[in-house]
């Protein structure tokens, strides 16, 4: 299952994946998102995969690096941190964050929801870029 919330205060869209997820489950989420660069300038964005098992081969991670980048290449600025303590997951994970390269997107992987937020609400792009 994949949930996903919006903070209208730090202005953070939260989703939370939890159980067994497959690819496919991923990129239909990602096709229903209703994100458009008319309505984000700087997204931030947390994902949550701690309750997450992914049942899919790292060979799938490329078709939701694609899905992603469809959806997120004319948002000018995004940042992503992503929250994981599970191997697998993290490794998935990492490799999705190499896979995804652009000049708008900015990702990192955290073990813990503290840190995952600290950093979203930096604002100096140097900061950022550590």
């Amino acid at each position: 299952m994949i949930q996903t919330t919006f903070d209208p205060e730090t202005k953070i869209i939260s989703t939370n994946y939890i159980g067994k997820i497959d690819a496919s489950e991923i990129i239909d989420y990602i096709a229903k998102l209703s994100i458009t660069d008319e309505s984000y300038h700087d997204l931030l964005y947390l994902e949550d995969q701690t309750e997450a098992e992914f049942v899919f081969k790292a060979s799938e991670i490329k078709k939701i690096v694609h899905a992603l980048y469809a959806k997120i290449k004319n948002i000018p600025s995004i940042r992503v941190a992503v929250l994981n303590t599970n191997p697998k997951e993290t490794a998935f994970s990492l490799i999705a964050i190499r896979l995804l390269i652009a000049n708008n997107i900015h990702a990192r992987v955290f073990c813990t929801k503290a840190a995952a937020l600290d950093w979203l609400m930096l604002k100096s792009s140097v900061e950022i870029e550590k």
